[in-house]
């Protein structure tokens, strides 16, 4: 299929081009943290593919791959007249026709497991393209549970309204009321307010607030957008499968972001520097010990031990040495050790050649 490339801009600032094997950094940019990703989207993502072919020129077949946070027309205008082929994610609101489509037009991708998949073409930002609409099961339950958590909590707070004006002393007028009932709706997120109908009427005693759920509304907008992913590409010979593979491969740099944030190994944030030199410097070491993480996990893998890594990082820190101190009359003096390995941790120190240490008698 090519060359993947991933951009990523999700670090505050950092644009990593990372292998699809153990996520290993081949480049970096950093750009102004107070810009937008589609602001950023077409210059980084040059400067990055130029870095990666002055390495590899015989390099054919780039595929970008970037979310629907870097969509505008103006970053698919300019994508169109690359030569680089791509592998897109969309809104729903892009192509509102496919969420209608029934599930049983839907077809299985055993590559993925219970995923399914819709494939069709559309018009997407002025031209025809080849569209998969993805189903998966535990994102829609996932995305339904976070719904209605947020439900709840709206709830909460309208019933909460409501029972401030009953203990209420100085109640306030309708106006005023309706504002704090529209701040708290707009609060609740983007769809909520959809499903939810208020109603802030003057009564003898004061304003008076009620309202009411529409569930059916709430299932039948949830049934048409959880759990569904929509991509999009100019690679119509593809399987669906190749397609669903490629933006996948964008987990890749994600993790690699991931475990950025670590607080104690390989911390992006915070910077604590002032000067674009310096920040710059600050990326180039936190990348460098990035990729020598990763080369080093991609050691170990070779050895049998597959290991995500933070858990390879914390089996290490975790092998400590012991100075042990024998007084005289004891011929052995002073010698270092470490401590108890499990077997995994040993298996890790053997194969990196690691030797057990032997600190020589202080004279």
């Amino acid at each position: 299929m090519g060359t993947r490339i991933r951009w990523a801009a999700a670090c505050d600032g950092l644009a990593l081009l990372v292998t699809t094997d153990f996520n290993i950094p081949l480049f970096h940019a950093v750009y102004p943290g107070n810009r937008a990703d589609t602001q950023q989207f077409q210059s980084v993502t040059e400067e990055l593919i130029d870095r990666y072919q002055t390495l590899r020129t015989q390099c054919d077949g780039i595929t970008l791959v970037y979310d629907k946070g870097n969509n505008s027309q103006a970053n698919q205008a300019a994508m169109d007249g690359s030569p680089y082929a791509f592998v897109g994610s969309l809104k729903a609101n892009q192509v509102p026709e496919l969420l209608t489509v029934p599930a049983n037009q839907y077809t299985s991708v055993p590559e993925f497991g219970d995923l399914q998949a819709f494939r069709t073409t559309a018009t997407v930002f002025g031209c025809e393209r080849t569209v998969v609409m993805t189903y998966n099961e535990a994102l829609f339950l996932g995305q339904w549970q976070g719904e209605f958590a947020r439900l709840r909590k709206l709830h909460e707070r309208l019933r909460a309204l409501q029972k401030g004006l009953e203990t209420a002393r100085r109640r306030p007028s309708v106006a005023a009321l309706q504002q704090r009932v529209a701040r708290t709706l707009a609060q609740a997120g983007p769809h909520l307010p959809n499903w939810v109908t208020t109603s802030v009427t003057a009564t003898p005693e004061g304003p008076r607030l009620t309202f009411s759920i529409d569930h059916n509304a709430c299932m039948e907008w949830g049934n048409a957008h959880w759990g569904k992913t929509i991509l999009f590409t100019d690679h119509a010979e593809w399987s669906t499968a190749q397609i669903v593979a490629t933006y996948r491969d964008a987990w890749h740099v994600e993790d690699t972001f991931r475990d950025m944030k670590q607080p104690s190994w390989l911390r992006w944030q915070p910077k604590c520097h002032w000067t674009d030199d310096k920040i710059r410097v600050h990326a180039f070491i936190c990348v460098l010990a990035v990729t020598l993480a990763h080369l080093l996990r991609r050691e170990v893998a070779r050895a049998g031990v597959a290991l995500s890594l933070p858990q390879l990082l914390r089996d290490l820190t975790t092998v400590q040495e012991v100075l042990w101190e024998y007084p005289p009359p004891s011929p052995l003096g002073v010698r270092l050790t470490l401590t108890d390995r499990t077997r995994r941790q040993q298996q890790i120190l053997d194969y990196l050649q690691i030797p057990e240490p032997m600190a020589k008698p202080v004279i």
